[in-house]
């Protein structure tokens, strides 16, 4: 059905790229669109929206009474303006970074914009490190590496164990709440800017520090990206040359967004945010997320904003594809205006975007585009799918003034990128930032890619697994790991919400698993019942046993070979845990953490006494 449907008309060129093969077989692509001179800063772009499109709204966020609380962009300019009058007062400066410890709201953005106009840099610190993790340890790490000169912190009490921790009284510390020692934020908007605030812009350099962008910190303490305004400037210069100018924004023409990831996150913090700045859009908070019991919370406000776009993980739209079969309502309202469904961080599994597509046809007797972006917290946004496609793990091309290499690496090509809007350096690791580049000056990203069709170009490229996560079976072959998720997850229909894939160093394939929330609502008061002993409980209700053992059995014919074979599966009651770093805040697997937290129930898995239980509950 959905192969003879019409897809909604997108706003992108068609893709237009180059091909090299050097001497040596790595290849490099790089786009032939026309790319424009990049804007001096993000201030400046900001303050050219607000004299366009004073009244129009930036950003929204619920208020204590549950409707939308609106910022303009002629309102957050003057209180941005007012913000870094108040740090050049203060002899805020380049070395005087701030570190703001609170979640998404308005507050927040302005603290961001006022201190870009003021030319000092800010960080948004991933908030479980504050809320989440009892031992700070990452938060020290942050706070150690950038020496911030201002802590913001939107309400003081659930922080203060954090801020006792890294001996916040060394700092200044700025909130909307009263506490002894603390500068109320009304105060500091209560100053009044002048000159100083435009001259402060007019010498922003395209070399200096705009952001602090952690790293995930997956295999060790996270990096400190620094971002520079340069940087920033020619990834949405990037961006803006991929347009067709006939169907670029224009007056009451223009992005609505609803996001809910982090601004600690490259996505959301600076791709998202900066993005809906340059085309005048506006972005309304989401204080919902993919996960059990906050969802709802999501549906409510898609119900209202009927966003233009929508950004998620494939976890975030498997929970909006349920809801949708049952709530209609919903339905029709995200597809009211929806240009752009957008994902990222793993594949979108084939039956995920078949039952996305069935609700597009169902609302709107079309095809809303289902694309996905690439990039990396070092290089911001590396490629992306302009055309429309059904093909699920696609990355699409490379953004115009970005150079994109394949180099052969254990029998994958490892992607390595070249542009102006990728990263010079990690703060304060002079060797770890030059260890990251190869001979030729391309960034290293770690991750593989290949060419959907060699012969034909103009299909893209595919995401082809994590160079890290890969690992060697006992005899020498390589395993996949992200491709066999991919493959494996489109085999069960839905049953599983996301796996661990293991067997380094061992003889088989295995992997741990977590049901999807309906197959773990059903299960039975004895399926929950744990052994005492070192094997985990067989499952036992026979219903749902049969049908994952039937998935099992046709993935395993369909892919018999040693590296894609799975022999033993075991499902996880407990969830990935975010304070441990099992899963980020965007919603992703972190595999490494994940099985080096449940190294025990890895070894189960290849100990000869689990041969009968090729799948088990923990």
């Amino acid at each position: 059905m959905t192969n003879q449907a019409r897809f909604k008309q997108q706003r992108y060129l068609d893709p237009d790229v180059s091909l090299t093969t050097l001497a040596n077989g790595e290849i490099v692509i790089e786009s032939r669109l026309a790319l424009g001179k990049p804007a001096h800063s993000l201030a400046q772009l900001f303050k050219q929206q607000a004299r366009l499109n004073p009244d129009r709204t930036w950003l929204a966020e619920r208020g204590e009474n549950q409707n939308w609380n609106t910022l303009s962009y002629a309102r957050a300019d003057e209180l941005s303006d007012r913000f870094a009058q108040w740090l050049l007062n203060n002899n805020f400066g380049p070395n005087t970074p701030i570190a703001l410890l609170s979640q998404n709201s308005l507050a927040h953005a302005v603290i961001m914009l006022g201190a870009n106009k003021a030319g000092v840099p800010s960080c948004s610190v991933s908030v479980p490190y504050s809320l989440m993790d009892k031992s700070f340890s990452k938060l020290k790490h942050v706070i150690d590496t950038i020496n911030p000169g201002l802590l913001y912190v939107e309400q003081i009490e659930p922080f203060l164990p954090a801020l006792n921790a890294i001996k916040a009284e060394h700092h200044w510390v700025v909130s909307k709440d009263q506490n002894p020692g603390v500068i109320q934020l009304d105060e500091t908007l209560a100053t009044e800017s002048s000159t100083d605030v435009s001259e402060s812009i007019a010498k922003l350099g395209a070399d200096a520090h705009a952001r602090y962008f952690f790293t995930s910190g997956s295999t060790g303490m996270p990096k400190a990206v620094v971002h520079t305004h340069g940087m920033q400037m020619a990834y949405l210069a990037s961006m803006r040359a991929l347009y067709a100018p006939e169907h670029y924004f224009r007056d009451a023409d223009y992005p609505i967004y609803l996001g809910w990831m982090p601004w600690s996150h490259i996505s959301a913090g600076s791709m998202t945010f900066n993005d809906a700045i340059m085309h005048g859009g506006s972005l309304y908070l989401d204080a919902g997320k993919p996960i059990a019991g906050l969802f709802t919370q999501t549906i409510q406000n898609l119900k209202d904003v009927s966003p233009t776009v929508f950004g998620s993980a494939p976890i975030g739209f498997t929970f909006l594809a349920d809801a949708m079969d049952e709530d209609h309502e919903l339905r029709e309202a995200f597809y009211r205006r929806l240009e752009t469904i957008v994902y990222g961080g793993a594949a979108m599994p084939n039956n995920l975007v078949e039952r996305l597509n069935a609700h597009s046809l169902a609302a709107t007797g079309e095809l809303v585009p289902i694309t996905s972006g690439y990039g990396a917290t070092e290089t911001q946004g590396i490629s992306l799918q302009t055309w429309p496609s059904n093909k699920a793990s696609l990355i699409g091309l490379p953004l115009p003034g970005v150079k994109l290499k394949l180099t052969p690496n254990g029998g994958k090509t490892e992607v390595r990128v070249k542009s102006d809007s990728l990263f010079t350096e990690y703060l304060g690791e002079t060797e770890k930032s030059k260890a990251s580049f190869d001979d030729d000056g391309y960034f290293c990203v770690g991750d593989a890619a290949c060419l959907v069709d060699p012969n034909d170009i103009t299909q893209g490229l595919q995401f082809d697994g994590r160079i890290s996560e890969d690992f060697k079976l006992l005899s020498g072959t390589w395993v996949s790991a992200g491709n066999l998720r991919s493959l494996f997850l489109a085999h069960f229909n839905g049953l599983l919400k996301d796996l661990v894939v293991c067997g380094e160093n061992q003889s088989y394939v295995a992997v741990l698993a977590w049901l999807d929330d309906k197959q773990l609502a059903s299960l039975s008061k004895q399926d929950l019942i744990k052994a005492t002993g070192t094997i985990s409980t067989p499952l036992q209700s026979s219903t749902l046993l049969s049908k994952l053992e039937q998935c099992l059995i046709n993935y395993n014919r369909s892919y018999p070979g040693s590296s894609t074979r799975v022999q033993r599966m075991t499902l996880l009651l407990d969830p990935p845990q975010i304070e441990h770093s099992e899963i980020t805040d965007k919603g992703y697997i972190n595999s490494n953490a994940v099985k080096s937290r449940r190294v025990d129930l890895v070894a189960e898995l290849f100990e000869p006494a689990t041969k009968t239980l090729p799948i088990r509950i923990a």
